[in-house]
């Protein structure tokens, strides 16, 4: 014999609010048809009867409104969550347009051709500082080991490696990078290199050269890789050597490569060849 399946009984919610509404309603209305055109007294006791219908209804209208306040408040919330979302992408466009904008005006400026790329991942580890750039030579662009890269505050570096369809730059914080640099206003020249720290060195100074805190730095153009003119950084200390005839400079750079984002690489003469 099959059993018949027993079929889950399906509970229905009860609306409480709805079911009070509808008793008081009752109330009044049998109210209305019980003591209508009465003497006083019930009359009196009919007055009666709807005030206490209207006291138990006007807290039940009371708790759905709350409800549609809190429904719309929700909503509210929401509405202004998307607001938020919506003015944070352009704050970043707009940020995005300004350093745009200042790279073009250096590529501009330079008298080499240059092409534009974009910073798509990081790499510092044990004084290694590089960056991986969004083109590479399967683009036809023709970028090569040594060519320089520039940010819209000056050079960040130059290519290590071309693979494909990236490239990985060596920034100038890279225990490894050198650059031929000149003071800008007592027009020193010395060679600036990285430390794999936040702070670079420059040494080749004369002990007798009388170094400014906050000077500028520049490419001297003295290694053909780098164009000259070039921003470095900026002197935040020194250091005199009795037992050496030169001082050591203590740079800072003027470009974060952790904060890079578009740069633009230099196809310079040298590093073609």
């Amino acid at each position: 014999m099959v059993k018949a399946k027993k079929v889950p009984y399906k509970k229905t919610k009860i609306k409480w609010g709805d079911v009070i509404i509808l008793v008081m309603t009752v109330i009044a209305s049998f109210s209305l048809i019980l003591f209508a055109n009465k003497d006083g007294r019930k009359s009196a006791l009919h007055t009666w009867t709807l005030d206490l219908a209207g006291r138990l209804v006007s807290p039940v209208n009371r708790f759905h409104e709350l409800l549609d306040i809190r429904d719309e408040n929700s909503r509210l919330k929401f509405q202004n969550i998307k607001l938020q979302l919506e003015n944070s992408i352009l704050n970043e466009t707009d940020q995005e347009n300004k350093r745009l904008l200042a790279l073009l005006e250096i590529s501009e400026s330079l008298t080499y051709e240059n092409i534009a790329a974009r910073v798509v991942g990081f790499d510092g580890m044990d004084g290694v500082k590089s960056v991986i750039l969004d083109i590479g030579n399967n683009h036809d662009h023709d970028i090569v080991e040594n060519m320089p890269f520039v940010a819209e505050n000056g050079l960040a570096g130059k290519i290590g490696r071309v693979s494909g369809s990236k490239a990985v730059g060596q920034v100038l914080t890279d225990k490894n990078f050198r650059v031929a640099a000149r003071l800008q206003n007592s027009r020193y020249t010395g060679l600036f290199e990285g430390t794999g720290k936040e702070t670079g060195i420059m040494w080749g100074v004369p002990l007798k050269a009388k170094i400014t805190i906050g000077e500028e730095i520049l490419t001297s153009g003295m290694n053909s890789l780098f164009p000259a003119g070039l921003k470095i950084g900026r002197v935040v200390d020194f250091k005199d050597d009795p037992n050496s005839l030169f001082q050591l400079l203590i740079i800072e750079p003027d470009v974060e490569y952790t904060r890079l984002e578009e740069v633009l690489i230099i196809k310079s003469k040298a590093a073609e060849k």
